[in-house]
C-alpha cells in the first residue's frame, strides 16, 4: 500500500518538469530582451545576463557572469559630464537606501570603444519580508544613436548649413 502522505513519483516528475518548462519559457523571454537585463549581487559579482547586456557593453558572450562590478568599463559619465567613482555607482546606492534608481542616463566608458549612452534602472531584489536587498537587477537600452542624434541636431540649430559657422542663435 502507497504511503497516504507526501507525493507520489508520478507527481513529483510532473512538478519537476513544469518548473523547468516554465525556467526555460522565462530563460526565452530574458534572451529575447533587445534590453540588457544583468543580476548583481551585494558584493558587486554579475550573477547573470542576457545576451543583450553583453552586446550593448561589447563584451564576449560569457563575459560577464563572474566579474565584478567597475572591471568590465574605464568609467561612467552622468548626463551632464560628470565621472562617477566607483563607490558612487547607482548599484551601491541601490543596496544602501534599498529604493530604486528609474531613468538614469549614463555613458560607460571603455578601454576598447567610445562610450555607449544608456537609459538605466536600477531595482532592488529582496527576499519575501526583508528590507535589504540580497541583490539588484539592473536593465538598460542603448541609446547611443538617440544621444547622436540629438547633438547632431543641436549643432544644426546653431550653425549655418553651408558653412558650418555660428549662426544668430549661437551667438545669442
Amino acid at each position: 500500500m502507497p504511503p497516504t502522505t507526501g507525493t507520489n513519483p508520478w507527481q513529483k516528475e510532473k512538478i519537476e518538469r513544469s518548473l523547468q518548462e516554465s525556467e526555460d519559457r522565462y530563460r526565452s523571454v530574458v534572451d529575447s530582451l533587445n534590453e540588457g537585463i544583468i543580476l548583481q549581487s551585494r558584493e558587486g559579482i554579475v550573477l547573470a545576463c542576457n545576451p543583450s547586456a553583453e552586446r550593448i557593453l561589447h563584451t564576449p558572450p560569457g563575459g560577464l557572469v563572474g566579474v565584478r562590478r567597475g572591471s568590465y568599463f574605464k568609467r561612467v559619465i552622468m548626463e551632464h559630464g560628470t565621472v562617477i567613482s566607483v563607490g558612487d555607482l547607482p548599484s551601491p546606492r541601490v543596496f544602501t537606501s534599498g529604493e530604486p534608481l528609474l531613468g538614469l542616463v549614463l555613458a560607460i566608458g571603455f578601454d576598447h570603444a567610445d562610450a555607449v549612452w544608456i537609459s538605466e534602472n536600477v531595482l532592488p531584489i529582496c527576499r519575501p519580508g526583508e528590507i535589504v536587498p540580497e541583490s539588484i537587477l539592473i536593465s538598460f537600452s542603448d541609446m547611443s544613436a538617440v544621444k547622436d542624434a540629438k547633438q547632431r541636431l543641436q549643432y544644426m540649430a546653431m550653425r549655418g548649413s553651408l558653412t558650418g559657422l555660428s549662426n544668430r542663435a549661437l551667438l545669442a
